[in-house]
């Protein structure tokens, strides 16, 4: 199973979401498709990791404020401290 981070740096936002890559809002890093994207100058898609753990460690090395699985795809887990 394929993971990516997808950060946020936009000032109000300042995040890091962990995704599964069927997830409709990832589709493989790609993103989600034109109709759902809003601003695309503070997202940003890592490459793909092979486990949750090591795509969690990505996210917390991000510098983000507000790091966490996507409440889509990965609702009932939780990225280790």
């Amino acid at each position: 199973m394929n993971f990516y981070v997808h950060t946020n740096s936009e000032p109000s936002r300042n995040t890091a979401r962990v995704h599964v890559g069927y997830c409709r809002l990832c589709r493989e890093g790609k993103g989600p498709s034109d109709k759902l994207v809003r601003k695309r100058v503070f997202s940003e898609w890592s490459s793909r990791y092979d486990s949750f753990e090591a795509a969690c460690v990505a996210a917390r090395k991000s510098g983000r404020k507000d790091v966490a699985p996507c409440g889509n795809c990965l609702r009932n887990r939780s990225c280790p401290e």
